[in-house]
């Protein structure tokens, strides 16, 4: 139970994504669209758009942030949202954004608990 829990937050920082959430049709990003370009085979991700593969990369760099801010949950998830150079320089309080995805993840996760007790 508690890994269908962890696999549906893990489902909804995916579709809560700000590359998600600008549109629900596949979009071409430019090559220099990120600040530093992660090789596709780090995080196992070869097509962005298929559904395992985008689950399975996005719970890797969350475990790699995980490990980079100590097992902050708070830093990580705003490092997920904002970009972790950001949030290393200035604090999971980066940008708004940031503020409220981290506080929508944890009442997302939070309800999800409630639900299965």
């Amino acid at each position: 139970m508690r890994n269908r829990i962890i696999a549906a937050v893990f489902g909804t920082l995916l579709l809560t994504s700000p590359l998600l959430a600008a549109s629900s049709r596949p979009a071409q990003l430019a090559a220099n669209a990120f600040p530093a370009p992660v090789p596709e085979k780090s995080l196992g991700v070869k097509d962005a758009f298929d559904a395992q593969e985008s689950v399975f990369g996005g719970t890797k760099y969350l475990r790699s942030l995980l490990d980079r801010f100590n097992g902050n949950v708070d830093v990580a998830l705003a490092a997920y949202n904002a970009g972790p150079e950001l949030v290393a320089k200035v604090g999971p309080a980066a940008t708004q954004e940031a503020v409220a995805y981290v506080a929508a993840i944890k009442s997302y996760y939070q309800t999800a608990l409630r639900s299965v007790s």
